[in-house]
């Protein structure tokens, strides 16, 4: 950025014509600075949470904690600021003398570290991101207003100067530019006059010409910073943050909560916590074999492979699927130098994290997934859900005996991700009709699907809070265990035959894991497939499972089978290998299994020195469950044919689009905090501007000069570049939250791009015309632009388009970057590169041959064309130029800053061709672009 507006203001003339562009540069280099400051908003909000836990144990003063925070960002203001001065200042040509040049990097320094403690204050101050945001927009905003350039100091109204008198901005900019046009290089005397160029330049945009204002802005602004970190120190010392949601709502229906009790009593015995939790072998299960007698999973009898669809529910049926996978690997590229036990023999730069799995899960039968950190049980998991998004896989996964076809397959699977990610705004019967309604087959009715959500709602026991909103994790709504159960359920009411769950239990007391696990044995019995990861389960959720996936570390296989009876069978097993202490009574066999095993983190059993996974391969079990494999395989090709469906998503793109439509209208209907915010930021910012520029759109019919001028294209270019940029922030954080619900959504097929596209956009436009029609009747005609319903229509139209293309372009950002963070990182240097060449600070003819290029392509360049030569370019009023002569506002408009009156629609077509390019760029990244690696 330097190296750009260095090279873009190079070589000025020190002529009067010339001051203005040293004025547009000096407050470009304010405004560069200080907006990298703006990237600490995002940041100490992000640290709150940390230091509020660290504040009520005490850790340190809380004055210990802002004053570090601040003094910590010094050293790199310093650097960012050495980087910037030293480039910027000798290729435009300032005064080359060292006090000169030292005096300039001071003030551009201090007003970095003034507006970075703004941005700290705001963040510590803000209940959340989106108030956050839109108080450091307004901040930003008068800063920049009130500094003397977009409108000159002598022409700010008598209620308005003492903001002058206190912005940081203006202090930084006038040391600036008197520094520079008090230095010799300014000495020659003003035709005309008996002043210095430098002296005359000063007065004709109202800046003071004595060099002590300077050291006097220098000395304020540091008093300034104390004074906002003193404020911070306020803020985080008296405001608490929101309150943190229970894992189990208290306010749970009398009946829910008999129920927690009846079911989670302190554990005596295995057997009597079994018969307790009625956590019972479903008959799928005892169909697959004799538990007492044999280990194997046996599939035997009728009751495992069915020529036919099993009702689930009184509407909708579904076809139970036998899930089969032989000599599953999965390769990731290693990284370089690195040596790993898990490093493939094969090939070195691979690393190996799944080694030849074989196994199957069954319809009816609750399998379960374990072994310690780093085993692979999510790995395993994506990789047959098809989850994965990098790496390279090799195997087979078979469904009902016949190859995977992932897009067949991501229709008829359910996955419960291990992170419940929903929309805040829906409710719990909202949030399943949407999954329902795009997931289930279109012959499904609207009826139908809503007796089937109905009846899913009663399985994961969500009645007594399916009309309250889903709200925000640990904030609002949903308590931790109630949204877990929402996560079951929206996968459930897609009728999938096959349900992946990856550790639901994850960050749950006893008492929420029980109600969780008791809703996944339910889907179970229902007679699906049932596939869960978990971690070191408590004994009655372990009673809970059917069968046993056991991994050891580096993704090797250690045990496959049956629990049988109080996990007879799998402790049989194991007790079966010399070395293996025999587990205790009472003793959790979960724990038990992965200590003996070594797998546990901590031990109170001596671990086996049994290479388990190499027995395994070596066992009888091993064999058994091979044959089965194959005898499964041959069973589902004589009885079904492989999946296939007409249509990758169950809905058309009309119903898509319908349906996401309702969900995003919804949404923005109760996010009164982003839009509210919004409205009452436009009616503040807009009440600013009339009153800052009262009347100053009416142009003297002689007498007037450039600074009449400048204050039209000033608040002209102020206007639409900072409520669109406001636009353009607010949104972020908005779709930065849906995006993950989106990736959620795509993964399971749900709808395309082009929907999602087109929802996201089109709902803005409602808010957007309401969000236009406050500001523009109050600035309008406060400001006082010419009374014609022609001009006045035309400023709404142009005014209009420039909010939804920042607005869109916020969207584009969020949807081309890695986080919300690095987007507005983007953003703002987007905005600050369409601010520099958009022919304001330096008009288009003045620019050099090698930018003109980039002034044609940024889009703000056609916003501020067609609303200067609609107020301006058409008028013969006459003004003084730069160079004392008369002139038509016209022909000034025309020379000075190239505008031409009859070019204002083209101009119009320009904005709106940048507004189907934003929306079809969106389109393509939601297509092509996925930050999501799994």
């Amino acid at each position: 950025m330097s190296l750009i507006i260095g090279s873009l203001f190079s070589g000025i003339q020190k002529t009067a014509t010339g001051s203005r562009a040293i004025f547009g540069v000096s407050f470009l280099s304010i405004m560069f600075l200080a907006m990298g400051a703006m990237p600490q908003l995002a940041t100490t909000f992000m640290n709150k949470g940390v230091f509020y836990k660290q504040r009520n144990n005490k850790f340190f003063p809380v004055s210990t904690y802002a004053y570090a925070m601040a003094i910590s960002q010094v050293p790199f203001g310093l650097i960012e600021t050495v980087v910037y001065t030293c480039i910027v200042y000798f290729i435009v040509g300032y005064e080359r003398g060292p006090g000169y040049f030292f005096t300039f990097y001071l003030l551009c320094f201090s007003v970095m570290q003034v507006m970075a403690a703004i941005m700290r204050f705001n963040a510590c101050a803000s209940p959340n991101m989106v108030i956050s945001n839109s108080a450091g927009a307004l901040s930003m905003l008068v800063l920049i207003i009130t500094s003397g350039y977009a409108i000159v100091r002598t022409s700010i109204p008598g209620w308005w100067i003492w903001a002058y008198w206190i912005s940081p901005f203006a202090y930084g900019l006038r040391g600036v530019v008197i520094n520079e046009l008090t230095s010799p290089g300014w000495d020659a005397i003003q035709a005309g006059t008996t002043e210095t160029v430098g002296v005359y330049s000063l007065k004709e945009f109202g800046f003071f010409t004595e060099r002590y204002w300077i050291w006097i802005g220098v000395a304020y602004l540091w008093f300034f910073w104390f004074v906002l970190t003193s404020l911070t120190v306020a803020a985080l010392k008296y405001l608490d943050p929101e309150k943190a949601r229970p894992s189990v709502d208290d306010g749970a229906s009398a009946a829910e909560q008999m129920t927690m009790q009846q079911r989670v009593m302190k554990a005596v015995s295995l057997k009597n916590v079994t018969q307790r939790l009625s956590f019972k072998k479903s008959p799928q299960a005892e169909a697959l074999g004799d538990v007492e007698e044999g280990r194997g999973l046996q599939a035997t009898g009728p009751g495992l492979v069915t020529g036919g669809p099993v009702s689930l529910s009184s509407s909708l049926p579904f076809t139970p699927i036998n899930l089969i996978f032989r000599d599953l690997k999965y390769f990731v590229d290693a990284p370089s130098k690195a040596k790993s036990d898990n490093q493939s023999k094969d090939n070195p730069a691979k690393l190996e994290l799944l080694k030849g799995i074989t196994g199957f899960s069954c319809p009816g039968v609750l399998t379960a997934l374990m072994g310690g950190s780093g085993a692979g049980k999510t790995t395993l998991m994506d990789v047959i859900a098809g989850r994965k998004t990098q790496g390279e896989i090799t195997g087979d996964i078979l469904v009902n005996g016949h190859p995977k076809d992932q897009k067949t397959w991501a229709r008829v699977v359910g996955y419960v991700e291990q992170t419940d990610i929903h929309s805040p705004q829906a409710t719990v019967k909202e949030a399943l009709m949407f999954s329902a309604r795009l997931r289930l087959d279109a012959s499904v009715s609207e009826a139908q699907a809503r007796e089937y959500v109905d009846e899913v709602i009663g399985i994961v026991e969500l009645q007594p809070v399916q009309n309250k909103l889903v709200g925000m994790p640990k904030v609002s709504g949903l308590s931790v265990e109630q949204r877990k159960r929402l996560t079951i359920a929206v996968e459930l009411v897609a009728n999938p035959s096959v349900v992946f769950m990856d550790e639901p239990t994850s960050g749950l007391d006893a008492r929420a894991a029980a109600i969780v696990m008791r809703s996944v044995k339910n889907v179970s019995r229902n007679g699906r497939t049932v596939m869960v990861t978990i971690h070191q389960p408590s004994i009655e959720i372990f009673e809970g499972f059917d069968a046993l996936f056991l991994l050891q570390r580096g993704g090797r296989l250690t045990y496959f089978g049956m629990l049988g009876h109080e996990s007879c069978n799998l402790i049989g097993y194991l007790e079966g290998f010399e070395g293996v202490d025999p587990i205790k009574r009472g003793h959790n066999p979960a724990t038990w299994m992965l200590e003996v095993t070594g797998g546990a983190t901590s031990n109170n059993i001596k671990a086996s020195q049994q290479d388990f996974p190499t027995v395994y391969k070596g066992s009888a079990l091993c064999v058994e469950n091979a044959a089965t494999v194959e005898r499964l395989i041959e069973q589902g090709k004589a009885q079904y044919k492989p999946l296939a469906l007409a249509t990758t998503y169950a809905a058309d793109k009309k119903t898509q689009t319908l349906a996401l439509m309702k969900k995003w209208s919804t949404m923005y209907w109760r996010s009164p905090a982003y839009n509210l915010t919004r409205f009452l930021m436009t009616t503040l910012i807009a009440l600013f501007y009339g009153t800052m520029y009262l009347q100053k759109g009416h142009l003297p019919k002689s007498g007037g000069s450039v600074g009449t001028v400048q204050n039209i294209m000033g608040v002209l270019y102020s206007c639409t570049t900072f409520l669109g940029m406001f636009n353009m922030m607010s949104v972020m954080p908005i779709l930065g939250y849906e995006r993950s619900v989106m990736y959620r959504e795509r993964a399971a097929s749900m709808y395309s791009c082009a929907p999602y596209a087109t929802a996201s956009g089109l709902v803005e436009l409602p808010y957007l015309l309401l969000q236009s029609a406050v500001f523009m009747p109050i600035t309008y005609w406060m400001i006082g632009f010419e009374a014609s319903a022609a001009k006045f229509f035309f400023f709404w139209l142009v005014f209009l388009m420039a909010l939804t293309l920042n607005t869109f372009l916020g969207q584009l950002l969020v949807m081309v970057t890695p986080s919300q963070q690095v987007g507005q990182l983007l953003g703002s240097a987007l905005n600050l590169i369409f601010q520099i060449f958009n022919g304001f600070m330096l008009p288009y003819p003045s620019i050099p041959r090698g930018w003109k290029w980039l002034n044609r392509c940024s889009p703000s360049t056609w916003i501020l064309y067609a609303l200067a030569v609609n107020q301006l370019g058409n008028r013969e009023d006459q003004v003084t130029g730069f160079d004392g002569n008369l002139q038509t506002i016209h022909d000034f408009m025309k020379n000075y800053f190239g505008y031409e009156y009859e070019f204002r629609w083209y101009a119009v077509l320009i904005i709106a061709a940048y507004l189907v390019a934003f929306r079809v760029a969106a389109m393509l990244a939601l297509k092509y672009m996925s930050f999501q690696r799994r």
